[in-house]
């Protein structure tokens, strides 16, 4: 790994939909719905509000080599980097989990949203990384997508990514 000579900082840059997803029911299964007319904010505006005013804020501050300040917060981390994933080390659990994608020149922090309106009962969620169809779907209690009839049934998903540089 290389040495860190001086303390590196990197603060927000952009934000990009990566997949943005949206299934409904019908007789034969699940079937994808266009997303023309609808966008992730209309589903999950409260996440994605607090996750852009909270990263606009933020900077990332590489100590050195094994520790990260996050500021203006002032939360300080152990950190490792392991094959392009900067791991941080949670007091909590005594456990290294997944914070950020990249490397120390260019951060990108995942955002995974799920959305499941099921038997008139609706949940959400949100990931520190991507969402996938079957996370999605196993999330809703689904273990297939033929499982899915109920035309008023819905089931989506978004991933967005956050750049730090």
């Amino acid at each position: 790994m290389k040495k860190i000579d001086i303390p590196l900082i990197l603060s927000f840059r952009y934000s990009q939909v990566q997949e943005f997803v949206i299934y409904a029911g019908s007789r034969k299964g699940a079937v994808a719905c266009g997303t023309n007319g609808v966008k992730p904010s209309d589903l999950w505006k409260e996440e994605i509000e607090e996750k852009e005013n909270l990263y606009k804020e933020m900077g990332l501050l590489f100590i050195d080599d094994t520790r990260l300040k996050i500021i203006p917060h002032g939360y300080f981390y152990k950190y490792r980097l392991k094959e392009e994933t900067i791991e941080v080390l949670t007091s909590e659990y005594d456990e290294w989990i997944p914070f950020a994608y990249g490397n120390r020149n260019k951060l990108t922090i995942k955002l995974g949203l799920t959305g499941v309106d099921i038997r008139g009962r609706e949940k959400r969620r949100s990931l520190n990384n991507d969402e996938t169809c079957w996370g999605a779907f196993n999330y809703a209690g689904l273990s297939t997508l033929s499982l899915l009839k109920n035309k008023k049934e819905r089931i989506a998903w978004c991933n967005i990514h956050y750049t730090f540089q």
